[in-house]
């Protein structure tokens, strides 16, 4: 499985947060007069924005995966301005000790991308690129069928399935 920008590819380790308890972001970028903020966006030419306002930001760090993800705001940008502002953060720790970033990077192992965890997405599982949960529920009753050991399947591609629905219905209904 590659990780995959649409639809969003959420670490398994780190919970959603609750649609209801996302907020509005608080920021924004100087007008060119100097007063006042101008609000962020990543739209370009009139796009729409994606349904889902997460975003997951997976890189190498001294060879390790990493991703800091963020869903906490109710628009993409302010939560990419949030990663960027994490990020950042991190960076000041690394300019005075290399050490204290590494030791703040230990929590972030733990939401690795499923790959580097060794498992499979559960998108790839289920063989659908979708984020719609019934289309996602149909791939699921499709994979099921043609890995059900009564069905010349095996048990362990028959247990992987029934994984990758939790996580997807987790993933989605969250």
């Amino acid at each position: 499985m590659s990780i995959t920008a649409s639809p969003l590819c959420w670490p398994p380790g780190k919970p959603r947060t609750s649609p209801g308890d996302r907020k509005p972001g608080r920021f924004g970028k100087r007008n060119s007069s100097g007063w006042g903020l101008k609000e962020l966006t990543v739209a370009e030419g009139g796009q729409r924005e994606p349904s889902d306002p997460g975003v997951a930001v997976y890189f190498e760090l001294d060879g390790q995966h990493q991703c800091v993800p963020c869903d906490v705001y109710t628009r993409i940008a302010d939560n990419l301005a949030a990663v960027a502002d994490c990020i950042e953060s991190l960076r000041t720790l690394e300019r005075h000790d290399a050490g204290l970033m590494r030791a703040a990077f230990t929590g972030f192992a733990q939401l690795a991308s499923p790959e580097a965890m060794g498992r499979p997405h559960c998108r790839s599982v289920l063989d659908t690129e979708s984020s719609d949960l019934d289309e996602v529920r149909q791939a699921y009753r499709r994979a099921q069928r043609s890995t059900h050991p009564d069905r010349g399947g095996s048990t362990d591609d028959f247990h992987l399935v029934q994984e990758a629905w939790r996580q997807a219905q987790q993933e989605l209904t969250e």
